[in-house]
């Protein structure tokens, strides 16, 4: 009785924003956009410095935001996981585990209630969780996005159905990777044991480790499970990084390089952001003891090193998914951890080229969401504050001004900032930008 109770509540309250998003859609078609004002009423004005240069009036937000659809009262959004297709019709968002309260922050994140994919023209919200083939079976489903690929076709999932008390474990042991299509919302299954997958370009590139650090390595059984997690604590050997490999959506094929790691990042040239690697012996395997000492690095698909970083990825705080400009040069990424309820500690984000040492710091809490091919950045500030977050702009000067506030989470596709805003009636919006 309960769960026919529950059920009916669901498909009234999708019924519901099906018919509020419906008629959204129908206004913003009979109402034209607004040309761009000559005086932006929700840019917060500055004077530049002596030091500033034009570009940093490059930047203006349309007066009149566009909303797309309202989300069900109290919705709770994971600002990590919010992304937008390419074509700008789907909208992605994580909703963090709602029957887990009392657990951290992290937790709950990674086990959430829903991943909603949302179709801002029919009104459609679809939980995506409910199309894996891990939906049901024991234990809890762990679940990571891994974004969209640039041609707005596909998004990337890591998920694994565990117990709670093993989710470390499934760090080196590695998660199941899904390919979700949007226009079909239909997802299939790429890959096992996977510890790290990214989207570079329109392919992605998938990181695994192995007891014996070959591609042949066979699957630990649950007798050896404990045991072998023990040995990995002592022994010197342990899971070692396996060859970079790199799917293709489209022709369902595998591309093997001889170097051994796990890219983070990465830029459709070929320009990729590792770490566990020997740098001086790409095609050695690393161990997992040295893996988390490991510090990133720069490097292009013929193994060459083109930066080194001081940034542990496994240890302390970990720095945000890491962006590229579009040309490749230059690399953007927070560093330090956001958690709700918690003051942010050692926050910053740091805009690197990817040759040479020219690096910049912006010392003020943000995460970016786009850097330009001159290197200026757009950042999006905590997100778990009450009131939301500022999507702000910083020129090469790190002069800043603010496009946007009260945001909950957000995204950039082309010329068009998409953000959800902050409140117990969440809505998702657009904006313009001029650039």
């Amino acid at each position: 009785m309960r769960i026919a109770s529950s059920l009916i509540g669901v498909l009234l309250s999708m019924f519901v924003l099906g018919l509020g998003c419906e008629q959204q859609s129908q206004q913003e078609r009979e109402e034209p956009e607004a040309k761009q004002p000559a005086s932006p009423k929700n840019v917060t004005k500055e004077e530049p410095s002596s030091t500033a240069t034009k570009n940093q009036e490059i930047f203006q937000a349309a007066e009149a935001a566009s909303t797309h659809c309202k989300l069900p009262e109290g919705t709770n959004i994971d600002p990590d996981s919010f992304g937008v297709s390419a074509t700008r019709r789907h909208v992605l968002f994580l909703e963090p585990g709602a029957d887990l309260k009392k657990k951290s922050e992290s937790i709950r994140r990674l086990f959430p209630s829903a991943y909603w994919l949302l179709d801002t023209q029919t009104g459609k919200l679809t939980n995506i969780l409910d199309l894996l083939p891990l939906a049901e079976g024991d234990g809890k489903l762990l679940v990571k996005p891994r974004g969209l690929s640039a041609n707005g076709r596909y998004a990337l999932i890591l998920a694994e159905r565990i117990k709670q008390s093993k989710a470390k474990s499934s760090r080196k042991k590695g998660y199941t990777a899904f390919l979700l299509t949007l226009a079909r919302g239909s997802v299939e299954k790429i890959a096992e044991k996977v510890v790290h997958a990214a989207w570079i370009g329109d392919k992605i590139s998938l990181s695994s480790l192995s007891r014996s650090g070959q591609e042949d390595d066979k699957e630990d059984t649950d007798d050896k499970k404990d045991t072998d997690d023990k040995k990995d604590k002592k022994e010197k050997g342990g899971r070692m990084t396996r060859k970079m490999v790199f799917f293709d959506p489209v022709t369902k094929s595998t591309t093997e390089l001889e170097m051994r790691g796990i890219i983070i990042s990465g830029h459709p040239d070929g320009t990729l952001l590792v770490f566990g690697c020997k740098l001086k012996k790409m095609t050695k395997a690393m161990n997992l003891l040295d893996l988390r000492d490991s510090k990133m690095a720069v490097i292009n698909m013929k193994g060459k090193v083109l930066r080194k970083l001081k940034v542990k990825p496994l240890e302390g705080p970990a720095p945000s998914r890491p962006i590229f400009s579009d040309n490749g040069k230059y690399f953007a990424f927070r560093q330090g951890r956001l958690v709700r309820g918690r003051k942010p500690k050692k926050v910053k984000v740091r805009i690197m080229a990817t040759t040479g040492d020219e690096e910049q710091t912006i010392k003020e809490i943000g995460t970016p969401i786009r850097l330009t091919d001159d290197g200026r950045v757009i950042t999006v500030g905590n997100v778990f504050e009450v009131e939301g977050a500022s999507v702000k702009v910083w020129d090469r000067d790190l002069n800043s001004r603010t496009v946007v506030d009260h945001v909950a989470a957000a995204a950039i596709v082309g010329n068009r900032l998409f953000y959800i805003t902050a409140g117990e009636s969440p809505l998702v919006k657009s904006t313009k930008l001029e650039f």
